[in-house]
Parts: structure tokens; C-alpha cells; sequence
């Protein structure tokens, strides 16, 4: 039957299109369909399709993650979880000594485009028969043979149930549910390894390298690794339900509705009254007030305590059910169904009490070097979940949005778990600056300044300042204004009109630049309370609030235009460090 298949494919879309022409200039679609024709006289039958992308890396490198969230779940989806802000390979997969997995994905998937592959389905009376491998191929060829000239592939095999199917399913035990998820991610996840597609580190994505010499090649199919799987039939590891409140917000004036949709879960619902959104058929009263008769009666009672309760309530659970003589104490050392300790849990929940009592306690060494399911210790863990709410955040059903360029820093109670599991009893106010803005090299100036972006800095001040120094000493104001008018983009146009004529407001400028280049020659961020200090033992310093704050003058002028030229001339630092209407930040 299947040589009677016929595919037929296209690629890319016009302007035109509501679902991806708004992203046609770097996102390509691909679609392949396979029908069939018994005779003539009937019209062709499709009996299987397969859809994916040719992503135009290169010319999203700048905005990666955030151009990929809004197209399709699924491009947000392999952004986040395998590539870093600028289109790289996460450094774990490469690095991590089990995140890696095979170690045969490194940083020669940094560059080239790529091919998504979306969706392969195929008709129930047409499976088992090549079609599956044919549309996959089909696609791969397309992909391939465009100008684009993708180097990698990657998937993610999915679980997808047909009509008769879900009836099934809806007459099922949850136990036997998850028994017919795994058989079938099992076959789709074979599906794939058989086309050459590899893991990409332990994480559930798949890859093809166009080159037939890289080592993802070379790796037989037994050799691939799985992940450790969790114990699905532990559900006190599962995160608590979720509904998702659909509503409009207004502007001020009442008008311009704005379609929203918030997350909440079933913990936040009780305290709204809004229980009637879950459905509670299943649990008992007990459950649902979190009482310890309920969470006694829990597979793992410490770590389900430690996650629904508060931090304080939570610790004193711990105390008094792990004590010697206790009467239902329980095992510090026992884990859960995704392999975490009551250590992963307490960091991961940013729960500093419960956390600290832990690391104080016998136990607490060993727990710190267990490492879970993912292959995290209880800090690695806390980082990794850091990471993920400093870039991004959960919105609708299934979907991220990108918010790392509104990141202010983490909570202080994630700070003080940071803190604990590094071990640093009494943190000094910049070990905390770091911890707070995600420092991982242990460098970087007030938590967020890394020496690559500093000394990037400092050299572009010291080009600029030179330039006024030197270039900028005519007396002609008209000239001067000529030459330097694109260094003026971050003041007033008032203000940039009177360079012209005010050679006071010149030397200011320039001196203005000079003392933010001495500072990042000296590892000090340019605020604005410290650059004015040193601008006060120049010689323009009793001329500075007259000629230039007064007029509309910022420190936050010159500090933007030194970031403006870093930004032309390295790709890493393409993000504005400080926004130009944050004056008093800087």
C-alpha cells in the first residue's frame, strides 16, 4: 500500500499569512503532505502530514528569545530549554558532568540555521508502513536543499492519541493512563532514533546533524541515553494544579480592552474562595486544608510539607517528625518520585528555614552532593530554577513569555538559600549583589557588571572621551556639533541644539565621559551619585548644574551612548545595562 503514496511539500509563506507571516523574514514553514489514489476516478486522500520550520538563526541572534516565543509552542518551547539568550547551546549540555548526557552536542551547534520539526501524523490504517519515515525525510529534504542550508535538526517526540484512542483512555486508571503515554512515547522516541536523531543531553529534545562525519552520527542507537525516569505513580512529586482565569484589563481611561490570561494555582484559589475552579471530588477535607493528619497520610511527608506550607510551618513539621524517638518520624535521606531530597525541595521552593535547619542538620552534607532525576544537586537545582524565572515566565495554557530584559533581581529568600548552600555563613553586601542578579563567575561588579562587559565598557568611554579630548578642542561650536551631535542622541533636543554655541557645556560633556571612563577603568558601576562626586573635583564642577543638570542633562546621557557604541561591536553586549529613563539609578 505504501508505494502508492504520493508527497507533495512546500515551503515558506506569504506576508499575507495570519499565522507566521508577521515572521517570514527568519522563520521558513515547511509542509508535507502524503495522499493516496486508489483510481481515478476518486479525488487523492490524505493519509499523513509533517510541518516544521527552517529558523533563520543569525538573523534573530540578537533577539533569539524572544523572537521565538511568539510563533509557535513549540520554537519557544526549544529556545528555552536548549539554547541561551543569544542562540547558543546551554553550556550544561556541553559541560555538566550528567546534563550532558553522550557529550556528542557542543558548541558547533552554536552557529548555522536549524530545522523544527513539528508535527508527523499519520493515518491509523497507514501506520507501520514507511509513510511516518517518508514525510520525515521529505521535510529533512526540503530543509536541506534551501538556500538556508540548515546544519541541524531537532524534535521533540510527543504523545498524540486519536479519537478511538481517547475513548480508551476516558475508561482508564490513572495508573494504566500513564502505561499507554509511555508505551507510545517510547515508540515515537524509537521513531526517531532510527532516523538518526540523538539526544540532546538528558533533556527530551532530539537532534540530526546534517554532517555525516559529527559524533552524533557515529553513536549506535543502543548507546543513546535515556534520562532516569521518575515514578509517575508518586504524586505527591507533581506540581499543584493550575487553572488558567481568562478576563480583559482596561486602560485608565476604561477603554482598549486587552484580552488577559493569569495562572492560578489550587493553593491560591482556596485563599480567594475559588475552590469551585478544581475539581475536589477526590480529596478530603483534610487535604485540602493542608493539615498534618493529611500530610501524614502523604508517600513522602517531609517533602510535601516543606512545598505546601509555609516556610515556618513547614520547619516545624520537619522538627518534630524527625527527631530520635519520635512517633512517626520519618527519613531525611529518602527522595521523592523525581529523585529530589528534602533538600531539592526546600531549595527549589526557596523555603530559607526549612532549608537551613536541613544543611545544619547530620544530614546536611550528604543531601547537598545527592543529585536528583535531571541530574541536579540541591544547588545546581535552585540555580537552574533561578535561571528559568529570570528569563522568562509562564503565561496562558501551555506558553513563556520573555521578561529577562525587565529582570530585577531574586527574592531574598532565594538569596539566603544561594547563600546557604555556597556555604557563605555572613555574605558581604556584593557576594548578595550577585547572588541577587544571578552572578556565575563570581566577578562581576555589583552582582550584574561582568568583567567581559566592564572592560568592553571602559574601552568604548575611553575612545569616546578621547575623542572630545582631542578631536573636540576646536572653538567652532557649529563644527564641534558636526563632528559629535550623534554622541548627544540621549539628551534633550533643547540641550543638544546649545553644544553649538556653549563651549562651557562642551568641556562638560567631555569631562562627563572622562570621569565614567576613570570609574569602569576602576570596577566602579557609573551611578549617578558617584559620577557627580567625582565630576565635583573637576574643574568644570561648579559649572555642572547650571550648564547641564539644570537644562535637562543626565548622567544616564553619557553612560547610554557608551553602552550604544559597546552594543555596535559586540554581539554579547547588545542590551542596554540601564534604561535612560532610570537617571537616579545610575
Amino acid at each position: 500500500m505504501s508505494s502508492s503514496v504520493k508527497l507533495t511539500s512546500t515551503v515558506g509563506v506569504s506576508k499575507d499569512d495570519l499565522c507566521y507571516g508577521a515572521f517570514r523574514q527568519w522563520l521558513k514553514p515547511i509542509q508535507v503532505r502524503a495522499t493516496v489514489q486508489p483510481d481515478l476516478s476518486t479525488a487523492p486522500k490524505e493519509v499523513g502530514n509533517a510541518s516544521g520550520f527552517i529558523i533563520r538563526r543569525e538573523a534573530i541572534r540578537l533577539t533569539f528569545h524572544r523572537s521565538m516565543e511568539p510563533p509557535h509552542e513549540e520554537t519557544m518551547d526549544l529556545a528555552l530549554t536548549l539554547f541561551d539568550r543569544y542562540g547558543r547551546l546551554k553550556r550544561e549540555i556541553i559541560h555538566h558532568a550528567i546534563r550532558k548526557g553522550t557529550a556528542v552536542w557542543k558548541e558547533e551547534v552554536d552557529s548555522g540555521n536549524i530545522v523544527l520539526i513539528n508535527n508527523i501524523n499519520v493515518d491509523k490504517e497507514w501506520r507501520r508502513q514507511g509513510v511516518g519515515r517518508k514525510l520525515l525525510l521529505q521535510l529533512l529534504q526540503q530543509a536541506m536543499a534551501s538556500r538556508y542550508n540548515p546544519k541541524f535538526a531537532f524534535a521533540l517526540p510527543e504523545v498524540s492519541y486519536d479519537r478511538t484512542e481517547e475513548k480508551v483512555q476516558q475508561g482508564q486508571t490513572k495508573e494504566q493512563t500513564r502505561a499507554m503515554d509511555q508505551s507510545k512515547k517510547a515508540a515515537v522516541t524509537s521513531f526517531f532514533r532510527s532516523m538518526q536523531f540523538r539526544r540532546v543531553g538528558v533533556t527530551e529534545w532530539f537532534a540530526l546533524a546534517q554532517d555525516e562525519k559529527h559524533p552524533s552520527r557515529q553513536l549506535l542507537y543502543t548507546e543513546d541515553l535515556d534520562p532516569v525516569l521518575d515514578d509517575s505513580s508518586d504524586t505527591d512529586s507533581d506540581n499543584e494544579p493550575e487553572v488558567i482565569l481568562c478576563g480583559l484589563s482596561m486602560n485608565d481611561g476604561g477603554t482598549n480592552p486587552k484580552p488577559t490570561q493569569n495562572r492560578l494555582s489550587k493553593k491560591d484559589a482556596a485563599s480567594q474562595g475559588l475552590e469551585a475552579l478544581f475539581n475536589n471530588k477526590c480529596a478530603t477535607p483534610d487535604e485540602a486544608r493542608h493539615t498534618p493528619t493529611a500530610i501524614l497520610k502523604r508517600r513522602h511527608p517531609l517533602h510535601y510539607a516543606i512545598k505546601i506550607l509555609k516556610d515556618k510551618d513547614g520547619l516545624g513539621f520537619l522538627q518534630s517528625h524527625t527527631r530520635n524517638g519520635s512517633a512517626a518520624s520519618f527519613d531525611m535521606e529518602a527522595v521523592n518520585g523525581h529523585g529530589n531530597t528534602v533538600l531539592h525541595v526546600a531549595a527549589k521552593a526557596s523555603k530559607s528555614a526549612c532549608l537551613n535547619w536541613i544543611m545544619d542538620s547530620s544530614s546536611g552534607v550528604k543531601l547537598a552532593s545527592v543529585r536528583n532525576h535531571e541530574g541536579y544537586t540541591p544547588l545546581e537545582a535552585l540555580k537552574a530554577q533561578l535561571e528559568c524565572k529570570r528569563i522568562s515566565e509562564a503565561y496562558g495554557a501551555s506558553r513563556m513569555k520573555c521578561i529577562a530584559d525587565k529582570f530585577d533581581g531574586f527574592d531574598n529568600d532565594s538569596i539566603a538559600c544561594l547563600m546557604k548552600l555556597t556555604r557563605i555563613e555572613a555574605p558581604t553586601a556584593e557576594q548578595r549583589d550577585m547572588a541577587k542578579f544571578g552572578c556565575s563567575c563570581g566577578q562581576c561588579v555589583s552582582g550584574f557588571l561582568s568583567p567581559r562587559m566592564i572592560n568592553k565598557l571602559r574601552a568604548e568611554a575611553e575612545v569616546l572621551s578621547n575623542s572630545l579630548t582631542y578631536l573636540g578642542s576646536t572653538e567652532d561650536g557649529k563644527s564641534w556639533h558636526l563632528l559629535f551631535k550623534d554622541v548627544l542622541v540621549h539628551l534633550p533636543d533643547r540641550l543638544q541644539q546649545q553644544f553649538r554655541r556653549n563651549k562651557i557645556l562642551r568641556n562638560i560633556f567631555t569631562e562627563l565621559l572622562s570621569t565614567v571612563a576613570q570609574l569602569l577603568a576602576e570596577k566602579v558601576v557609573p551611578r549617578r551619585a558617584t559620577v557627580v562626586d567625582c565630576l565635583r573635583e573637576t574643574p568644570v564642577g561648579s559649572q555642572i548644574d547650571m550648564h547641564y543638570f539644570q537644562k535637562g542633562g543626565t548622567v544616564a546621557a553619557a553612560v547610554n551612548i557608551v553602552i550604544d557604541n559597546a552594543k555596535e561591536s559586540d554581539i554579547e553586549a547588545k542590551k542596554l545595562l540601564f534604561e535612560t529613563a532610570d537617571n537616579e539609578l545610575i
